[in-house]
């Protein structure tokens, strides 16, 4: 009775991994060329009106789409219409295949992944918290230290960046 049970649910995380697979896939080309193509937009703003209002123009877009996305996404799960009992289930086997996600099943599973993930997560930051921490520090000094242009960055004398500016010793 309960191997009729854990083979359906299995079947059911195998297709909801396996079709989120597939989505995600098909959706990670599309999100790079996006990637390029906002790099692109911000390329030809910061051209056409400048640094400030450039990012103030992108950064308001991306505002408004963000809260269209959250007017338009909604929040709660929808009411579970009558359900069929497990009886009409059983009997009926279109009922079982026209949904081949069982929600309960997947919510379970999901639960079930987030405490058993969590500290392995945790154990690997932790692991792995010198080298985070140097990367972050880096980040923060490239970031407050590099010269904002090159022409600033030739001005010092003698320094590797102004040899690599004008191309001659300095």
């Amino acid at each position: 009775m309960f191997g009729a049970i854990f083979r359906r649910a299995e079947q059911s995380i195998d297709s909801a991994i396996s079709l989120a697979t597939r989505r995600l896939i098909i959706a990670v080309p599309f999100l790079i060329g996006a990637g390029f193509a906002v790099a692109a937009l911000v390329t030809w703003l910061v051209q056409e009106l400048g640094p400030l209002k450039a990012y103030a123009g992108m950064t308001g877009f991306f505002v408004v789409v963000g809260l269209i996305l959250y007017v338009a996404t909604p929040l709660t799960q929808p009411e579970a219409s009558a359900k069929p009992s497990e009886d009409e289930v059983i009997a009926d086997g279109a009922t079982a295949a026209s949904s081949p996600i069982d929600t309960e099943v997947l919510l379970t599973a999901v639960a079930a992944l987030g405490p058993t993930m969590t500290p392995m997560l945790v154990r690997a930051g932790w692991r792995n918290l010198p080298l985070l921490l140097v990367v972050a520090a880096a980040i923060y000094l490239v970031a407050r230290f590099a010269p904002k242009d090159m022409e600033s960055a030739a001005s010092l004398r003698g320094s590797p960046a102004s040899e690599l500016a004008t191309g001659a010793p300095a």
